[in-house]
């Protein structure tokens, strides 16, 4: 089902263009084919774009940590769009390559707070949300408050979508995010 348009220009109202335009400029102009897909449905976008930018200027969670947690989604979704885009930013965002391609080869990283991000979205895919009181007490005492826990699991809502999207529009990985594989 790959369908993503060659031109931003020629996508949808005024409305999506802003947006698309708006997304664009985090991204040196260029706006990511996930987000072109999305813009066929002016309230998706409009909802994923809101929901990233209140996450984004809003939350608690660092570059780094938000960028940990969408590889690890990418990962746990089989999303190799998403995973080789956030492989990008998290690089552009100074997180450190040992704890990128430990996360890429499935293995743990040597920063505790890195390990702690993955093994908290890992236990939420694997329990599907419902965490024990015991497995929320861990998350706790691997310096996880329940504040970013519940930016965790927002921001893996939004990146679940994105992996869905790119998944079954087959979106095109954007020649700006294959430099980085």
């Amino acid at each position: 089902m790959t369908m993503v348009k060659d031109k931003t220009e020629n996508v949808g109202p005024k409305t999506v263009k802003a947006i698309l335009a708006e997304i664009g400029v985090g991204f040196g102009g260029k706006t990511p084919n996930v987000f072109r897909v999305l813009s066929r449905n002016e309230a998706v976008l409009k909802a994923a774009h809101a929901m990233m930018g209140e996450l984004t200027n809003g939350g608690i969670l660092s570059d780094i940590d938000r960028e940990i947690v969408a590889i690890t989604t990418a990962m746990e979704k089989n999303c190799e769009y998403c995973t080789t885009a956030h492989q990008d930013v998290a690089k552009r965002c100074g997180a450190p390559e040992d704890d990128v391609e430990a996360i890429l080869n499935r293995t743990a990283p040597k920063d505790a707070r890195s390990r702690a991000l993955i093994d908290t979205v890992q236990k939420l895919y694997a329990r599907n949300g419902r965490l024990s009181q015991m497995e929320l007490a861990d998350i706790s005492s691997s310096g996880i408050s329940e504040a970013e826990l519940l930016e965790i699991i927002a921001y893996m809502s939004v990146y679940q979508m994105l992996s869905f999207v790119t998944n079954n529009w087959e979106t095109p990985i954007d020649p700006q995010f294959r430099k980085a594989k």
